[in-house]
């Protein structure tokens, strides 16, 4: 891991709700979702397997559909069972929403997160990826 040279920004979010993209499906209020990292979408726990429901393997969360949305594919806002604190860190462009989101991000040095496992120390699992605040990470 690189050391940093300068002060770095330290971006925390806490999240009682938050709007994930959804897996093809019906999904009822109150329905409890979970984060599948193989599919990078939410979906409803009843249609994951017992395999994906394992939360030490997939590094999965658990919350509740805060309206019905009808069709999937679309976004979903989840009520989180209780609330989350999340950081930012850079992203190294290794990162994106599509091919990411759910699974883990590693540290390339102290204020940049990466895809590569290789040497770097795990961050935490990916929440969310934006063009200008970078990788939002849940600590594991």
């Amino acid at each position: 891991m690189t050391a940093l040279a300068a002060d770095t920004a330290k971006l925390i979010d806490k999240w009682t709700r938050y709007s994930f993209p959804a897996a093809a499906g019906t999904y009822y209020k109150n329905a409890w979702i979970v984060g599948d990292p193989a599919t990078h979408n939410v979906k409803n726990v009843v249609a994951a397997t017992a395999t994906f429901i394992s939360l030490v393997l997939c590094h999965v969360f658990g919350g509740v559909a805060a309206g019905t949305v009808l069709a999937g594919g679309a976004a979903l806002e989840v009520d989180f069972i209780k609330e989350k604190t999340f950081f930012w860190l850079k992203n190294d462009g290794t990162i994106t929403k599509a091919a990411q989101l759910f699974s883990l991000a590693y540290f390339l040095d102290n204020a940049t997160a990466t895809a590569t496992a290789g040497t770097n120390t795990i961050a935490g699992t990916i929440y969310d990826v934006d063009a200008v605040r970078g990788v939002m990470i849940e600590k594991v």
